[in-house]
């Protein structure tokens, strides 16, 4: 029996997007409008560092976030006290957010994140966890921890141009006020007068050419289908589409879970028993209690699911040189194998400028 609780595996975060049509595109003039918009209506945030236009080469930890000033960095690699691990962020730098960065949190709809714009402005000009990470842009991607309740991620994916960057945010933007069924386990308490309480989902931004900051969920996020015998066996699940990778990698998952055994009636809070993978599920679908449904991969101009990844994109724990951690299995040394059946090799992301290893 897997000792997780049935109740707040039920609360698992989903993203019900699908893809359709063309993703919308921006010009580079559209970007440089959007920054001076955000800061006409804040303009306290020119005390944030800007972000580099070139990716530094070769990469060199941190380098990035020394040059914007960070406050402080986890360059010994044998420190393993909690700040290595601030805000769900693997080794990240501590300091002001790249401005770029700011500029989202603080444009995102106050319909969406029911956030006042003021609270997130307050946050956005205190120092955050951040981390620097080379990408396909000639700026490099950024990911942050906002402290705001529970946390608001935010991580910029750059493009082959400008105005091909997309912004991922996850925060409160599903109200639960109207569903007593949802277990409240994780949520926002936000006590606004447009939302009491939420719970964290993933969304995608992108600048126009108008200067405003769109949300383009649909438009880039390919959402997994399910045959009906799959959402029979899944049932009450919805895919998960997991962001823990992204401290490293422009790579997401979706998996969802199996069913649980358990007979109806049964109280919500007990341990969750999966059933047994049923034969008919092809191998390229099963993954311990779970169906695999697809790697979420940026590709420089748009994001594709993808079957299988080799190991560069799906890295072993803590097992990058990008920033070197003794948590890595094998005193430091990437193992030969792992025990992911659809990553096809692990070896580490190179250390230098460049995409080639994303491909």
């Amino acid at each position: 029996m897997l000792r997780k609780s049935f109740a707040a595996l039920t609360m698992v975060v989903v993203m019900a997007a699908c893809k359709s049509g063309a993703p919308m595109k921006a010009s580079d003039g559209g970007v440089a409008t959007s920054a001076h918009v955000a800061q006409e209506s804040h303009p306290d945030l020119w005390m944030l560092p800007r972000a580099p236009e070139k990716v530094p080469d070769p990469w060199i930890p941190y380098e990035v976030e020394k040059r914007m000033g960070a406050e402080w960095c986890p360059e010994d690699a044998g420190d393993d006290s909690g700040r290595t691990r601030y805000g769900g962020l693997n080794r990240p730098c501590i300091g002001l957010l790249p401005r770029h960065l700011a500029e989202v949190l603080i444009a995102i709809p106050t319909e969406h994140i029911f956030l006042p714009v003021e609270a997130r402005a307050g946050q956005a000009r205190r120092s955050q966890p951040y981390l620097a990470l080379p990408g396909y842009g000639d700026r490099p991607d950024f990911m942050a921890n906002v402290d705001i309740l529970e946390g608001i991620m935010l991580r910029s994916f750059e493009g082959n141009s400008p105005s091909d960057a997309v912004y991922l945010v996850v925060g409160p933007f599903r109200c639960i006020d109207d569903d007593p069924l949802v277990a409240r386990e994780g949520e926002y308490v936000l006590e606004t007068e447009a939302c009491h309480a939420a719970h964290a989902e993933t969304r995608l931004y992108k600048w126009t050419e108008t200067g405003a900051l769109r949300e383009v969920t649909s438009d880039y996020l390919p959402a997994p289908t399910l045959t009906p015998a799959e959402k029979v066996l899944t049932e009450p699940f919805r895919p998960h589409l997991s962001v823990a990778k992204l401290d490293y990698v422009p790579v997401m998952r979706w998996t969802i879970f199996l069913k649980d055994s358990s007979p109806p009636g049964r109280e919500d809070d007990h341990d969750y028993d999966p059933v047994p993978m049923p034969d008919w599920v092809p191998e390229s679908k099963r993954l311990d209690h779970k169906l695999h449904l697809g790697f979420v991969v940026w590709n420089g101009k748009d994001f594709e699911i993808r079957q299988r990844v080799p190991g560069a994109l799906w890295l072993v724990p803590y097992c990058n040189s990008l920033r070197p951690d003794r948590s890595c299995r094998g005193g430091g040394v990437i193992p030969d194998g792992y025990d992911d059946p659809f990553v096809d090799e692990v070896r580490e992301s190179p250390v230098n400028a460049g995409n080639s290893f994303f491909l």
